[in-house]
């Protein structure tokens, strides 16, 4: 417990020193459920896959059963802090989980559908948020977000060693099956390409050449699994982060940035044409105008579900009864119990084929506009302007908190861009969000005490005798 213990603690046998205890062994639990559970949750996914490659290993096979059990431990848990909630900070955002959790029951009783998925497509969206919540009451230390950290490393590290190890040389022509020892590939890419974004920033704020030696290498793992989109976000951050911060570098980090960058752009650029459609396969999108790429179509579809349903514009369709995970889930589990678009989702989520992401006329942000309407999407938006606006508004001084905000920003860039190509591998996908509430949470309760330091004024001495 030494390593999750913070440095300053009260004197034993106090009230106060009971509460920290108490707070101490929820950070435990938070750190486990961030960290080690999302983990075997998202390995242990690659048992119930029809696709799985023979280079798979499965650390642990976990239920689904148990996806249910931690939203009610999530919910339960997000009851009993209510003591511990503050309406001027914490009101907003509980007020955005309420809303969405309210407008999925509203949607459930106006469009019955198969029960299980749709509590997944309200449960989805809401718990990031909840487990933002446990985060915040636990009021995570830095000694608790670098272990999380370790755990996440140490993870992704095994998962190079395996992929390079074992899957590459047997599934050298398959993108799809370069995962490493994660449920997707797509998750794989994401955190590479996260990874390389973090690393590239701090090297760009710090000049240590170790960090720019961690970006590259994970920039170049990344081409391997198939993400493509990942690897236009990992391109747009290097090039966003070089303008702003490469003028303001020492002349040596401005050099090795540089020649790097140039040496990089021509390798990437053989290797891509090298590598043809198994790592970038825009080139099905040549061949079809823009209304008929799935992303941009999407949008359409969200509007015709309003016509055929004005109530929907306010109040939606109701959960899974669109095209989102929740959907997929209903019309492969129960495809009578799906009654809610039926046709529609036959058509966008099975004859999908190989170029999913692009064929997919649904994507997580449109799928929220069109299951919880347009209420829905602004109750979302105040939950996660809630999390994110005192972390833009207050940057941490010292190091680590300048990596943790990094960190933060990039996976939930990462997070929000992926959303308008896809429903898979972003907000839906605990291996990512729960880590980044963490770290989230961790700046938050910083952020939240410098405001209240602000605002009790400078301590003044105490008068002399």
């Amino acid at each position: 417990m030494r390593i999750l213990t913070p440095p300053a603690r009260a004197v034993h046998g106090t009230r106060d020193d009971s509460r920290r205890q108490g707070s101490e062994w929820l950070g435990l639990v938070v750190l486990v459920l961030t960290t080690v559970w999302v983990i075997l949750q998202n390995n242990g996914r690659v048992s119930g896959s029809p696709d799985v490659p023979p280079a798979d290993f499965i650390i642990i096979t976990v239920p689904r059963i148990t996806r249910v059990l931690e939203a009610c431990i999530l919910a339960v848990g997000a009851l009993c802090f209510w003591r511990r909630y503050h309406l001027a900070t914490h009101g907003p955002l509980l007020f955005a989980i309420v809303g969405l959790i309210a407008l999925g029951a509203v949607g459930m009783i106006r469009a019955p559908g198969h029960a299980v998925s749709q509590f997944q497509g309200i449960y989805v969206y809401v718990a990031p948020f909840l487990v933002f919540l446990w985060c915040v009451v636990s009021k995570p230390h830095a000694g608790l977000v670098k272990a999380g950290y370790w755990v996440l490393g140490g993870y992704l590290a095994l998962c190079v060693l395996y992929f390079a190890g074992v899957q590459l040389p047997l599934n050298r022509d398959r993108g799809d099956w370069h995962r490493g020892l994660f449920g997707d590939a797509h998750l794989f890419g994401t955190w590479l390409a996260v990874v390389s974004c973090v690393s590239f920033s701090t090297f760009l704020r710090c000049g240590r050449p170790g960090w720019l030696l961690a970006a590259v290498a994970a920039l170049g793992l990344s081409l391997f699994p198939a993400n493509e989109k990942m690897l236009l976000f990992n391109f747009a951050w290097i090039g966003v982060a070089t303008i702003r911060r490469l003028p303001r570098a020492r002349a040596g980090v401005q050099a090795v940035t540089l020649v790097v960058l140039a040496l990089g752009s021509v390798v990437l650029v053989r290797g891509l044409s090298a590598a043809g459609d198994r790592l970038l396969r825009f080139d099905f999108m040549a061949d079809r105008s823009l209304s008929e790429i799935g992303p941009v179509a999407a949008w359409p579809a969200v509007w015709g579900a309003y016509v055929q349903d004005p109530p929907a514009l306010l109040l939606g369709v109701g959960p899974a009864n669109f095209g989102g995970v929740a959907a997929g889930r209903a019309l492969a589990t129960d495809r009578r119990g799906a009654t809610q678009a039926t046709v529609r989702m036959e058509s966008m989520l099975v004859t999908a084929g190989v170029e999913g992401a692009f064929l997919l006329a649904a994507n997580t942000w449109s799928n929220l506009a069109a299951e919880f309407g347009a209420i829905g999407f602004l109750l979302f938006a105040l939950g996660l302007a809630t999390i994110t606006w005192p972390i833009l508004a207050a940057p941490p001084r010292e190091a680590f908190g300048g990596k943790v905000r990094t960190f933060v920003v990039c996976t939930l860039l990462a997070i929000v861009f992926q959303g308008f190509v896809t429903p898979h591998t972003n907000w839906a996908e605990p291996a990512l969000t729960y880590p980044m509430m963490l770290s989230a949470a961790f700046l938050w309760c910083r952020a939240e005490a410098l405001s209240l330091a602000r605002e009790a004024g400078p301590v003044r001495p105490a008068a002399g005798p």
